[in-house]
């Protein structure tokens, strides 16, 4: 059975039922869904850090070129592979580009950092190479519109539990209950985040192989 899903109605109306307001006009709609927004922004935040690969876009870069405009979606870079060799680019710093550096030689490897709305390399991309984000929260502009997360964790408590908070903050009364509950709630997935990839050896491995360039041991990032 597939599960109902979840509106902003029913999001705010928890709240409101939570804050004792059900039949007050204390907090107005346009209040409710701002509110309901910043708490979709923070749970985003939160649930990209942990759950990333629920929340991934791809888009490819085309070789030859230094600069390229990050998507009008894009939120946080997961990661960039180089499509020839299937291995992640990684990033570079600010020192790394300075003129006379290592980093400047011909022969390094390519190398990524992002500044403002763009991706920029540390030479022209050589190859086709694919970049993994996360796109930016869903902005809800109605009652009547459906959230979109895709979790396996019950996410709905803890927007119903910020727009309380809110509500009650506005009222000036105690809100430090629906803030302790928001606190176990990102606990709970940390948790499950944990726990979540049964695969994952619990004995330590041995990570040295021989057929790995010195390179890919680089842990500056």
């Amino acid at each position: 059975m597939s599960k109902q899903p979840i509106t902003a109605n029913y999001i705010i109306q928890s709240a409101l039922t939570a804050a004792e307001m059900d039949a007050s006009e204390f907090v107005t709609e346009t209040e409710a869904l701002n509110w309901l927004n910043l708490a979709v922004g923070e749970l985003h935040e939160i649930l990209v850090g942990l759950f990333e690969d629920y929340f991934l876009s791809r888009v490819e870069l085309q070789p030859g070129k230094m600069e390229y405009v990050l998507p009008d979606d894009f939120f946080k870079l997961l990661k960039v592979y180089d499509t020839d060799s299937g291995q992640p680019i990684r990033r570079f710093t600010l020192d790394d580009n300075l003129p006379g550096s290592y980093q400047s030689d011909s022969f390094v490897k390519t190398r990524y950092r992002i500044m403002g709305n763009k991706i920029i390399f540390n030479k022209d991309l050589p190859h086709l190479a694919e970049l993994w984000y996360a796109p930016q929260p869903q902005i809800i502009n109605d009652l009547k519109d459906e959230l979109q997360v895709s979790i396996p964790i019950n996410w709905s408590g803890f927007l119903a539990d910020d727009i309380t908070a809110r509500m009650l903050a506005k009222e000036e009364s105690d809100y430090s209950f629906y803030e302790l509950r928001k606190a176990q709630f990102v606990k709970r997935c940390k948790e499950v985040a944990s726990e979540r990839d049964a695969g994952e050896s619990k004995v330590v491995v041995d990570v040295y192989r021989r057929d790995l360039e010195v390179d890919d041991y680089d842990l500056t990032y």
